[in-house]
């Protein structure tokens, strides 16, 4: 009795198990086993991009502070445009030049004049020229007045430049600084030659001579000097700069081009620092 219910049921358990079987069963077949599925996950976080954009730095301000007579009139500003452009700096130019500021008077202005000290003290580039005519009377630019192209006269220029030397390296208080001397170049030898008085070679005698102190004072100091005399006057100084249309019509002082020529001078002194 108990054999006969026991074959029914076991049966119909056997029957609900296939059919369940039927339904869930599939085929793998489709899918290569090489293939690998997407991943779900969105990732939380996504990194910055880096910029590849270089910031702009602006360029350093520097001050020319200018020192001289007429002669330092023209260039400055063509030499502060080759320091820019050579440098990737920006220079302000503040030429005090002075007509006729001969050396003594200049060493006052450098001692007397706060503004100015101010102005040195903090410049980056200094150029300084003076004319001897404290000394020597002798006005160059035209060869008409007291002449006095001594030994004695000599020295008390130097001794002026010197001393300007001394004040400028004073108030730089040890600041590296580019310092640079400029001797004078002589715009009348043409005016010379046509006078009766036999006076060429002293004149040329004395302009030599007055040079040769620049560049001794320099050279002293470690400064570079823009040789101005050989480019204008040539390497033996006889050579007239209004030939070579380097003066104003006034027969003294640069005309564009002349200026031009001393900044080029000036530039091929490099831009090498002076610590005072």
């Amino acid at each position: 009795m108990r054999a006969k219910e026991f074959i029914p049921s076991t049966l119909l358990i056997l029957s609900l198990l296939v059919a369940c079987n039927s339904e869930t069963t599939f085929s793998t077949e489709s899918i290569p086993t090489d293939t690998i599925l997407p991943a779900t996950h969105t990732p939380t976080h996504t990194p910055a991009k880096t910029s590849t954009v270089t910031p702009t730095e602006e360029p350093e301000e520097w001050t020319y502070v200018v020192l001289g007579d007429s002669t330092s009139w023209g260039f400055p500003d063509f030499y502060a445009k080759y320091i820019e452009s050579d440098l990737g700096v920006n220079v302000t130019v503040l030429n005090r030049s002075r007509s006729d500021l001969s050396s003594g008077r200049l060493l006052e202005m450098i001692r007397e004049d706060q503004e100015l000290r101010s102005e040195i003290e903090n410049a980056t580039v200094i150029s300084y020229t003076a004319n001897p005519t404290d000394h020597i009377g002798l006005r160059l630019s035209s060869g008409y007045g007291k002449h006095d192209c001594s030994d004695e006269a000599l020295e008390g220029y130097k001794a002026d430049l010197e001393e300007i030397v001394s004040e400028i390296f004073a108030l730089r208080q040890g600041s590296p600084t580019i310092i640079r001397a400029m001797d004078l170049y002589c715009p009348t030898y043409g005016r010379w030659e046509k006078r009766e008085d036999g006076m060429f070679d002293e004149y040329r005698r004395c302009f030599d001579a007055v040079n040769d102190v620049i560049r001794q004072v320099a050279e002293e100091n470690n400064i570079p000097l823009a040789n101005v005399y050989d480019v204008f006057n040539g390497i033996n100084h006889d050579e007239d700069p209004v030939e070579k249309g380097y003066i104003l019509s006034d027969g003294e002082h640069t005309n564009r081009t002349g200026s031009q020529v001393i900044a080029d001078v000036f530039r091929e002194l490099g831009y090498e620092f002076i610590t005072p």
